[in-house]
């Protein structure tokens, strides 16, 4: 533990049994990532068995992290069975907290700004008269390495946009 370092906001876990007891576990202590610098944990306090849905599950927490959810609301979230587990660190953290949309009524130019987007990929900005579409390709954009991802849209008269990925 002691050559690991977190980045803020980052997560770290280990299946060990009775990892969640706060005090006087005969594991590792799920507090050790959070001396180690991760921002948030989970452990069981129990025996869990071999049950996957007692522990975070990755391919849920994941996605609801990345969009901006707060830390405790993806881990609670990530874990089918929680109730013999226990959730540490900063709930409330968000570093990935979602886009912000602003939206000028007199030039109807409309801006997205988001860190969810991966540098150097095509993103297309498509637009819709509804939420179910039809969806129309308006543009496209590639946000830059380590910055921000700006979209902007001048004329935005339809009442719907989205910015889609590839594949």
């Amino acid at each position: 533990m002691a050559t690991n370092t977190y980045l803020p906001g980052a997560v770290a876990d280990h299946l060990t049994s009775y990892g969640g007891q706060i005090c006087d576990s005969g594991q590792m202590s799920v507090c050790r990532w959070l001396e180690a610098g991760a921002t948030g944990s989970y452990g069981t306090a129990t025996e869990p068995c071999n049950y996957p849905q007692k522990f975070p599950e990755t391919q849920v927490f994941v996605p609801h992290y990345w969009r901006g959810e707060t830390l405790v609301e993806a881990y609670w979230k990530s874990v089918s069975w929680p109730g013999e587990g226990v959730f540490v660190g900063e709930p409330l953290a968000r570093p990935y907290a979602g886009a912000t949309v602003e939206f000028d009524p007199d030039t109807l130019s409309l801006q997205i700004r988001t860190r969810q987007s991966a540098p150097g990929v095509t993103y297309t900005v498509e637009s819709a008269p509804s939420e179910q579409g039809p969806w129309t390709a308006s543009s496209e954009s590639t946000p830059p390495a380590d910055a921000i991802h700006e979209v902007d849209i001048p004329g935005a008269t339809e009442p719907f946009y989205r910015i889609v990925g590839p594949g």
